[in-house]
């Protein structure tokens, strides 16, 4: 159970590095696009079409960036919810080793009661008998 939840939880830390790339692409992508690709000043028809299309596969790769980081936020959710049973499980475990223990221990304990009570009772007995003799 402790190695899933470690490895759930290194599951979790890629999907979180990832989505910080993509994020960074993104900052990166409207960077670009604000500085360099900003038309400044009159500019003829095909070096405009050529701004515009650059523009457009800039908003389009910053949409894919949004769409995989919502897919990855699925996975995260995901993730977290099978950590969060897995710490559940261990807890669980956890407690009834604890409980088990407790109880183990109690047994022991009537167990070394009961062999005193017998030798205590044994001896009792032999000097009884070797008083009555």
């Amino acid at each position: 159970m402790r190695a899933q939840m470690a490895s759930e939880q290194r599951v979790l830390t890629d999907i979180e590095r990832e989505m910080n790339d993509h994020v960074k692409a993104i900052a990166r992508l409207r960077e670009e696009q604000t500085s360099s690709l900003t038309p400044s000043g009159l500019l003829h028809r095909g070096v405009l079409m050529r701004m515009r299309g650059k523009q457009a596969v800039g908003r389009f790769q910053i949409a894919c960036h949004r769409l995989e980081i919502a897919e990855l936020e699925a996975r995260r959710s995901q993730s977290e919810l099978s950590l969060s049973t897995a710490q559940r499980a261990v807890a669980t475990l956890e407690r009834r080793q604890r409980k088990h223990q407790m109880w183990m221990h109690r047994v022991r304990k009537h167990r070394l009661l009961q062999q005193e009570r017998r030798t205590e009772t044994d001896t009792m007995e032999r000097i009884g008998y070797e008083f009555n003799r």
